[in-house]
């Protein structure tokens, strides 16, 4: 299987990752992007299901999951971290997203 990261940047211009989890280079290749688009502060949507969209909180490299807020609503498991909301974990080699860089969010109303 192989993940697929839409990138929209109005800089640099749009691009697309794709990576293999099989593949070392291309697993250790895709965690160094996602996390460095997270810490500069994209927003980063993943499909959980059909036409259910969840934003990615983190990303957890070893595993190549995707880490979003909240449970699944059929879930009634407890929580496993103790302060916040619980996070849910996503493969990011099963899941198309859409990562839109800060400046490509749109402009005030009266910079028009």
């Amino acid at each position: 299987m192989s993940g697929t990261l839409a990138i929209l940047n109005v800089s640099k211009g749009d691009a697309k990752l794709s990576f293999d989890k099989d593949k070392p280079e291309e697993r250790a290749y895709a965690a160094r992007v996602v996390t460095d688009m997270l810490k500069r502060g994209y927003a980063i949507v993943i499909e959980v299901s059909p036409g259910v969209y969840e934003r990615v909180k983190a990303f957890d490299p070893n595993t190549c999951e995707y880490l979003i807020s909240g449970l699944p609503q059929e879930a009634t498991a407890a929580p496993t971290r103790k302060r916040g909301r619980p996070r849910r974990r996503v493969d990011a080699a099963t899941t198309s997203g859409v990562g839109v860089a800060r400046a490509a969010r749109g402009c005030a109303g009266d910079a028009w």
